[in-house]
């Protein structure tokens, strides 16, 4: 059964409002009612009979999926304690030249980087390096009131001629 409901505001009286529900008949697993009745300062307001129930189909399960590259980040509306890092991997690979790489990726709530993407390039080889480096990184979960949240932090990497 749907219904919508507005606040009816009267700024100079209070009203009474009410509703009484009566014949009560088992659909699947659960009882809902055949007859209605709502009362404003007890006088009939409306009356509803149910002739007819149906089934609502299950909404689609991929209109709830995410879409192709979305991010997944936890969202606090008070101070983040930031993810931290407990073990890290320096990548294998050194350069000719002074290069950077810099990573975005979203530290999950078990404390793996995920969606790590490339967002300062130091060429496809220096930028692979970093990308399996930090796939192996580990940290602690950042938090929001003490609760584990999805967050996502950047990771620079320097290389330099040997």
């Amino acid at each position: 059964m749907l219904a919508t409901l507005s606040p009816d505001i009267r700024p100079k009286n209070m009203t009474d409002y009410s509703c009484f529900y009566g014949i009560f008949r088992k659909f699947g697993e659960s009882w809902f009612p055949r007859e209605m009745a709502c009362f404003e300062d007890k006088h009939r307001q409306l009356e509803a009979k149910v002739e007819e129930l149906t089934a609502e189909p299950s909404p689609d399960v991929a209109l709830f999926k995410p879409p192709p590259g979305a991010i997944e980040r936890g969202n606090c509306s008070t101070k983040v304690s930031p993810p931290t890092t407990i073990s890290s991997v320096a990548p294998s690979i050194s350069s000719t030249k002074a290069l950077a790489v810099t990573l975005r990726l979203v530290v999950d709530v078990k404390g793996k980087p995920r969606d790590i993407t490339v967002t300062e390039s130091g060429g496809k080889n220096l930028d692979q390096a970093a990308l399996d480096a930090a796939s192996k990184w580990r940290f602690s979960p950042a938090t929001c009131n003490g609760e584990m949240i999805p967050a996502q932090i950047n990771i620079h990497f320097s290389f330099s001629s040997h």
